[in-house]
């Protein structure tokens, strides 16, 4: 419940309900939704990779053990990385290991 309170508008120290003239203006709709789940949003074969960089492994290794082309695996990280907002081998080896992907 708290963290719903904190992203509520406040009038004059009140919490303000959602579709009252206050809230208006406000940039928000109501509470906010759920963060989405950045791992729902891999493919199968992103998530293999991630899992396989995480763990050390350098391009060609990945590339060899997943049947891709050393180009696929040297572009493919960048897409993978935008889509779980990480930048690097560092980030997303990070990531995976917190999302037990490694």
């Amino acid at each position: 419940m708290l963290a719903i309170l904190r992203h509520v508008p406040v009038a004059g120290g009140e919490v303000v309900p959602p579709g009252s003239p206050a809230w208006e203006g406000t940039g928000t709709t109501g509470p906010p939704d759920e963060a989405p789940d950045p791992v729902a949003a891999l493919t199968d074969r992103a998530r293999q990779m991630l899992s396989l960089v995480a763990i050390g492994l350098p391009n060609a290794e990945v590339a060899v053990r997943l049947h891709l082309g050393p180009w696929t695996v040297a572009t493919h990280p960048h897409r993978i990385d935008a889509k779980i907002g990480v930048s690097g081998r560092v980030g997303a080896t990070r990531f995976a290991l917190e999302h037990r992907l490694g």
